[in-house]
């Protein structure tokens, strides 16, 4: 893993030393020059739950009160082969996916990636990368449902580090990456995690094949594999599946391992509203995340209403555990949520 970390950097740097001619060549050819792009996304939700606490996944929601999930911008930019792209997010959704306790300001970054094409069908990116596995993506206006799985809260925020991709064919696309840590994106890690994934896009099916593994920052082993579907049986329903099978080890402790099976489906309505539905079924048998042999059943129904840049969320969602981790002591957790989201 040592040698492929060096291989990526050395890449990169060849890359980006190449770039200053590259964009020299193009001055003259203002043509190729792209205009920036911006970005902006806010949402905020009202939540009521049976157990009167925020809830218990990532990003967890608050109880009884109008909550701002997140405010975030952004701006991308194309330079003929040389593109570079930033996002800032603020909030609570952006406390809980990007603070860490030694990052300061620096932990409102939410994407800072600078990329190359190499060739038409490669390309190297360097810098502060979203999580590129999974289902479901960091903001609600990205996903079905206002709430995340457990898979999601399990999962990484996002790598910062360098990534080689490539186009196989049309529809067959692949990446590998070298990344600081698994769940830290700035904090130093004496080892290396290592990722990437083989992705086949069709007319109406979609198979993505995801792996990270190495040593984090907390001198733990991990090894993830995630394997996510999705078909579109007509223009207006789909269906999707992940499956998430994460083998870990602490320092002294044997190997362990946690697993997610989530089912999704969506079906567009007249109106611009939509109809989803997700089931998930997740097992914490190395407590992972909670106790050791953790079972948690969970179920949600979202209807939504899209207005052009606006998309409002009514939500119904039910966890159910065989332990009291849900709250307030409670092996169970029925929460209603309405919110909105704005999209530019």
């Amino acid at each position: 893993m040592r040698t492929l970390r060096a291989v990526l950097i050395i890449g990169l740097g060849s890359c980006l030393w190449g770039a200053g001619s590259i964009l020299k060549a193009q001055e003259t050819a203002q043509d190729s020059l792209s205009t920036p792009t911006f970005f902006l996304s806010l949402d905020a939700y009202y939540r009521l739950a049976s157990t009167d606490e925020e809830s218990q996944g990532s990003p967890s929601l608050q109880h009884g009160q109008v909550s701002l999930g997140w405010i975030t911008a952004g701006v991308e930019k194309q330079w003929g082969r040389l593109g570079g792209q930033v996002k800032l997010a603020y909030g609570s959704r952006a406390r809980q996916f990007y603070e860490e306790s030694s990052s300061g300001p620096i932990s409102h970054v939410r994407e800072a990636v600078v990329s190359l094409d190499v060739s038409d069908k490669v390309s190297i990116r360097a810098g502060v990368f979203p999580g590129f596995y999974g289902f479901e993506a960091d903001d609600p206006q990205e996903n079905d449902h206002y709430s995340n799985s457990w898979a999601y809260s399990l999962s990484t925020a996002g790598q910062a580090g360098v990534q080689l991709e490539g186009q196989l064919t049309e529809s067959l696309s692949w990446m590998v990456g070298c990344y600081n840590d698994a769940f830290s994106r700035f904090l130093p890690n004496s080892g290396v995690i290592c990722g990437g994934y083989l992705s086949y896009e069709g007319q109406a099916v979609g198979v993505m094949f995801s792996t990270l593994l190495g040593h984090t920052s907390e001198a733990q082993d991990l090894l993830l594999l995630n394997l996510v579907a999705e078909a579109a049986v007509s223009p207006r329903t789909q269906f999707g599946a992940e499956l998430v099978y994460q083998p870990f080890r602490d320092p002294g402790s044997s190997w362990s391992a946690y697993g997610t099976l989530g089912l999704y489906c969506s079906q567009q309505l007249p109106r611009n509203f939509s109809l989803a539905l997700r089931g998930e079924l997740f097992h914490d048998r190395g407590g992972f995340y909670f106790l050791e042999e953790t079972k948690v059943v969970a179920g949600t129904v979202t209807l939504t209403k899209a207005v052009e840049n606006v998309k409002f969320f009514a939500e119904l969602r039910l966890d159910e555990s065989n332990r009291a981790v849900l709250g307030a002591g409670l092996g169970r957790a029925l929460a209603l949520l309405v919110g909105a989201g704005y999209l530019l």
